[in-house]
């Protein structure tokens, strides 16, 4: 983006209908990647805010943190739930990643733009914090 970052959009791992073998495959190009890259700053992890965590998402969170990240969690589809719906939903997601306090989670819709506002501002503070050091 303007040569001053760059976003790399990794493989999913949950429902793809692809063979175990090319997700395995997939699963060992991801950590290796979040293992060797030396520009990388933040990992942002998708999940469908519709649906409970699932045993993927939870091992992934987990992952992500024990290589030293806080990952930002963007709760993807919230436009499909009710506000009372999305707030549930969100204390049942926070519970079942069990979450650190300060993790960034964030609802976010693409067809309705809600959120996208908040993961500008959340890309901008990592911007602004890199060009502090």
């Amino acid at each position: 983006m303007n040569d001053a970052f760059y976003f790399v959009d990794l493989p999913g791992y949950g429902y793809a209908k692809v063979p175990e073998e090319t997700k395995a495959k997939w699963g060992r190009m991801i950590e290796k990647y979040l293992n060797t890259s030396k520009m990388l700053k933040a990992v942002f992890l998708l999940i469908d805010m519709r649906h409970e965590p699932s045993g993927n998402d939870v091992q992934m969170y987990d992952w992500i943190v024990s290589c030293g990240f806080s990952p930002i969690v963007l709760l993807t589809k919230a436009d499909k739930l009710s506000k009372n719906e999305q707030a549930k939903n969100l204390a049942l997601i926070r519970k079942k990643l069990r979450v650190r306090e300060s993790t960034v989670v964030i609802p976010v819709s693409a067809e309705k733009k809600t959120g996208i506002e908040e993961v500008l501002q959340t890309i901008e503070g990592l911007l602004t914090t890199e060009e502090a050091e």
